[in-house]
């Protein structure tokens, strides 16, 4: 019992050091295509020493309506007090893909909103992220 405590105790502790030393921040989305896209991530390590992202996955909104989902499931290895940008492919949600061309469409020279809402494994511990961004068109 003591033994399963202290192992509890040990995986909040080693969370919250994951936590602390890898940061998320949105860094745009690209058009590969008519209906293709990626979205980039950037993912700061200002630890000591290398993390890898196994994996992570989420949803995108355009202007708070759901636009598509985002995975990626190659590992990643950052090293100690560095960065890299990561490109996560867009899945689109296809009855949402009209809605969202005409919100381009219909706002030339303006901007629209982006936020990315998901998980990440980092070094085997599950991580939130929720992040946004203002595009102008």
């Amino acid at each position: 019992m003591i033994s399963a405590a202290a192992l509890a105790a040990y995986e909040f502790q080693q969370l919250g050091t994951a936590a602390q030393t890898v940061q998320f921040q949105f860094a745009g989305v690209n058009a590969t295509g008519l209906t293709t896209y990626n979205v980039q991530l950037l993912i700061q390590n200002i630890s000591n020493i290398s993390c890898t992202v196994n994996a992570m996955s989420g949803i995108i909104t355009m202007d708070g309506n759901q636009i598509g989902n985002i995975s990626d499931f190659q590992p990643v290895t950052i090293g100690a007090r560095a960065q890299q940008i990561i490109n996560v492919i867009v899945n689109p949600n296809l009855l949402s893909l009209p809605f969202a061309v005409q919100q381009l469409i219909n706002n030339p020279g303006g901007s629209v909103d982006f936020e990315v809402n998901g998980n990440a494994n980092v070094n085997g511990l599950i991580l939130p992220f929720d992040l946004t961004k203002t595009v102008a068109l």
